[in-house]
């Protein structure tokens, strides 16, 4: 680090330099996207659309490939905002859902909680397959003040031992959370 900073005296665009370095430290940290993010009412129940797109850094597709699962931790959370009592919280609900890469077969394993498991053959395929979310909300009170929080994340817990001791690497670092009011959603 002391070299670092004394290589970034001597050129007068340190800035440039700096800004290089953390371009390429993103470059390959693991990351979650949340993307087109809408709920639909179908006669009286209601459904929350979003798209998520994972980008895993070389340790997490590495330990895939090595046949580790990795499981994704999905949370939803609707709250009824008001202004002089407490908040409601009128529906919450956790999915998760488990990648693995089958080394007899060639092939990635998707599989949830409520779903047979799904097997692919390429990684792009995975992620197509894995993209597009449909949450079935049902009947709920909404109004203008409801506020919906979506959290996706790597649960880290159900990692092997050995790479729990890794947690504090940033490659192992996959978050994303997207809060909305229910006004902006139609």
């Amino acid at each position: 680090m002391v070299f670092i900073i004394a290589c970034l005296k001597k050129f007068n665009n340190y800035k440039i330099l700096l800004i290089l370095l953390l371009i390429v430290n993103n470059v390959f940290s693991s990351e979650i996207k949340i993307n087109n993010f809408y709920v639909k009412k179908n006669f009286d129940e209601y459904f929350l659309f979003f798209n998520h797109d994972l980008i895993f850094s070389g340790d997490v597709f590495s330990a895939i490939q090595k046949g580790i699962p990795i499981y994704i931790k999905m949370t939803l959370k609707v709250i009824n905002k008001k202004k002089f009592w407490l908040d409601e919280e009128i529906f919450y609900e956790e999915k998760f859902y488990q990648i693995r890469y089958r080394n007899l077969f060639k092939k990635y394993q998707i599989s949830s909680l409520l779903s047979e498991n799904i097997l692919i053959s390429d990684l792009k395929d995975l992620k197509d397959n894995i993209t597009n979310l449909e949450w079935k909300l049902g009947e709920i009170p909404l109004n203008e003040s409801s506020e919906f929080m979506v959290r996706i994340e790597l649960d880290k817990l159900k990692l092997p031992k050995p790479l729990l001791i890794r947690l504090n690497d940033d490659s192992w670092n996959m978050l994303a959370i997207k809060k909305r009011e229910f006004k902006e959603l139609r």
